[in-house]
């Protein structure tokens, strides 16, 4: 039974080394990712001059202007509209009146001519005229005369069930 008790204590040191060993790396961990994020994000290296520094935040201030000056696009279209002179309401109201005529009260008085049936175009569609009113003369015809009488038979003698 010693035996067996020794070789359950060997197991259970063994594994409490292993436990220890894991929390001390786990523990190292976030410390060793907070010094590599530091040193991303301010570099140790604190050798530069004044001089340097003010020139880096120099560029660093272009750069964000440039981030954001107005679009090339924006500003053509501002000198087009500079160049335009303004409308005074009056031409503005003269200019939509003129639209509204030409675009609306001509086209009721005038209205567009239908463009003219090809003879081709013409003669298919009488055709098609012509197959609609055989398809309607069809429908409307009464069934077969031995069809009737069929149907009539069947009803005049129900037979036994009636």
């Amino acid at each position: 039974m010693s035996d067996s008790s020794g070789i359950f204590g060997e197991i259970l040191e063994q594994g409490t080394n292993v436990v220890k060993q894991t929390v001390k790396q786990v523990a190292k961990t976030p410390t060793d990712l907070a010094k590599a994020a530091g040193k991303q994000v301010k570099p140790t290296d604190q050798t530069q001059s004044p001089q340097e520094k003010i020139d880096e935040k120099a560029k660093t201030e272009e750069f964000v202007k440039d981030l954001y000056k107005p679009s090339e696009k924006a500003s053509s279209k501002d000198k087009v509209q500079e160049k335009k002179p303004e409308e005074t309401e009056e031409q503005k109201i003269e200019k939509l009146r003129q639209e509204l005529h030409a675009n609306y009260y001509q086209n009721l008085t005038n209205p567009a001519k239908a463009p003219e049936e090809k003879p081709a175009e013409k003669v298919e569609r009488e055709k098609e005229e012509e197959r609609w009113e055989l398809q309607e003369k069809e429908k409307k015809k009464p069934p077969p005369l031995a069809v009737q009488r069929g149907a009539q038979k069947a009803e005049k003698y129900p037979g036994a069930s009636g």
